[in-house]
């Protein structure tokens, strides 16, 4: 009887961490401002496990959003049409580094939210 009692909280032990391990959420976050006319880059870590992403803006002049895979700007993986509040879901590879551009045609502070789905 205490075998299966050793055993069956090793099993449940053993799905806890595995669970744990596989639930990383991803964060990050940055306000900034650009000029009119301007586009800044954010370069972003991947996250350890493939993930869906959502990326969100907020901003007092309309802005736009692209995001892709670092070296790879011709395959987006997201786009958030020129707006003042917006979002969009990506898919990111594991490990992948990926890249946020934002973007603008007049002088607009923003901020850039990027949370696991």
């Amino acid at each position: 009887m205490r075998v299966i009692k050793f055993c069956s909280f090793i099993a449940v032990f053993g799905l806890c961490i595995v669970s744990a391990g596989c639930s990383q959420k991803f964060r990050y976050e940055k306000t900034d401002t650009i000029t009119m006319d301007e586009a800044k880059s954010y370069t972003i870590d991947g996250p350890k496990s493939d993930q869906k992403l959502k990326v969100e803006v907020t901003s007092d002049e309309p802005v736009m959003v692209i995001v892709h895979l670092e070296g790879d700007k011709a395959d987006v993986k997201g786009k958030i049409e020129p707006t003042k509040e917006g979002n969009c879901e990506v898919n990111i590879p594991a490990g992948k580094t990926f890249v946020i551009v934002v973007a603008g045609n007049k002088k607009a502070t923003f901020t850039l939210k990027v949370n696991s789905v």
